[in-house]
């Protein structure tokens, strides 16, 4: 099975103290594998996720080691092949205050439909559970 999502040797700086914020992060994620990021506040979660999606803070940089995300280094795409065709189509990112990003008075389908209706710029998206292929919990059918 080819990786889906490698980091190796990921290292990150602060560019105002030079302090290293992240220091030799590496995993390899494959297709169909799960892989839980797990720490006390502060250990570097969000950073590492942010890394991922090439979505930094202006202070932080990466120092050294690279992400690969579908065989593709994701420092060297530039902002519009990031927007255009990784972030939010084929990987996302949601920070860890999810209330902020999440509206609770809404389910969380209706949250996607309207993302995804946003994203591809179709009306409307039909998100559903797969009632033919128990395998896949969610259906995403592009109604155009």
């Amino acid at each position: 099975m080819s990786s889906l999502l490698s980091v190796e040797d990921l290292s990150l700086k602060d560019r105002s103290t030079g302090n290293e914020v992240l220091k030799n992060i590496s995993f390899n994620l494959r297709e169909k594998e799960i892989l839980g990021v797990v720490g006390e506040s502060g250990s570097g979660k969000t950073l590492l996720s942010q890394a991922i999606v090439n979505w930094l803070p202006e202070n932080l940089e990466i120092s050294s080691g690279h992400i690969n995300f579908l065989g593709k280094k994701m420092s060297a795409m530039s902002e519009n092949e990031l927007e255009k065709d990784i972030r939010g189509k084929e990987i996302a990112y949601i920070g860890p205050n999810a209330i902020n990003s999440l509206d609770p008075t809404y389910s969380v389908g209706i949250q996607l439909n309207n993302a995804l209706t946003y994203l591809f710029q179709v009306d409307p998206c039909l998100i559903y559970e797969s009632k033919k292929n128990p395998q896949k919990k969610l259906e995403v059918k592009i109604l155009t």
